[in-house]
């Protein structure tokens, strides 16, 4: 079975941003956002992926390179990791957008 993240998303795009921050703030900010009544969406899970690549190695080389605009295909599912449940074959399209 082939899923999109687009598909997922509803076609609507997700911009997500990494930042490094000490333990101690990244307590606080989740401190914070349950305040504001920010919820958990999902209860604790395991998740599982495997990354597949080409025989160029190109997934690899454009993660290490940074490049911005990068597709991926992995096998994801959620659960223990070898017992037998639904695995999925996502396509993870990373395009960059300026401001």
């Amino acid at each position: 079975m082939e899923i999109f993240m687009a598909d997922l998303q509803t076609k609507k795009y997700r911009y997500e941003r990494k930042y490094i921050i000490d333990r101690i703030y990244g307590y606080k900010l989740l401190s914070e956002l349950h305040k504001k009544n920010f919820k958990k969406r999902y209860n604790d899970r395991h998740v599982n992926n495997i990354y597949l690549d080409n025989s160029n190695f190109n997934s690899i080389s454009e993660n290490y390179d940074g490049l911005s605009n990068r597709k991926k295909t992995r096998i994801r599912w959620y659960g223990e990791k070898f017992v037998k449940n639904d695995k999925f074959l996502e396509f993870k399209i990373k395009f960059f957008i300026r401001d």
